[in-house]
């Protein structure tokens, strides 16, 4: 009897990747193939970046809907 065949998620991860996307990739993936780590090491620090912004404005938005209904 043979085993039933691994369930895989394989996404390749460039600039036209959706963001929510490369957040999970890079939250829960694991690297498998790595041509160019110079790449990927100026593709994750500009994701970062974008993820930190999010998150200020995600704040700010949230700060201000918190004003607004007096919570």
């Amino acid at each position: 009897m043979t085993s039933p065949p691994d369930n895989l998620d394989i996404r390749i991860m460039n600039d036209d990747a959706p963001y929510d996307v490369v957040i999970d990739v890079l939250d829960q993936g694991e690297l498998i193939l790595d041509k160019a780590p110079d790449i990927r090491t100026g593709f994750i620090e500009h994701i970062s970046n974008q993820y930190r912004i999010n998150q200020i404005v995600l704040f700010e938005f949230t700060k201000e809907a918190r004003r607004g209904l007096d919570i």
